[in-house]
């Protein structure tokens, strides 16, 4: 254990007693945060797996359908 680690721990007990709403949404807070992770994985190697399957000159057809490009034209 280190010092960080309980500090951390004593401010979440004295949070979780003074103010348990806070620590209610910190709770929701991090659940929310580990959701949006475990999606964040699932959409890169997603990517990843399209990427190394695609065939062809698909840099291009991304080029086009980017939204990117409208903004490149603008200039």
């Amino acid at each position: 254990m280190t010092r960080d680690g309980l500090e951390d721990q004593l401010l979440a007990a004295v949070v979780k007693k003074e103010r348990p709403d806070l620590e209610e949404t910190k709770a929701e807070l991090t659940r929310q945060q580990n959701e949006f992770k475990i999606t964040l994985k699932g959409l890169e190697d997603n990517l990843l797996a399209r990427l190394s399957s695609a065939e062809g000159n698909f840099l291009g057809l991304f080029l086009m359908t980017s939204p990117f490009h409208t903004f490149d034209q603008d200039f």
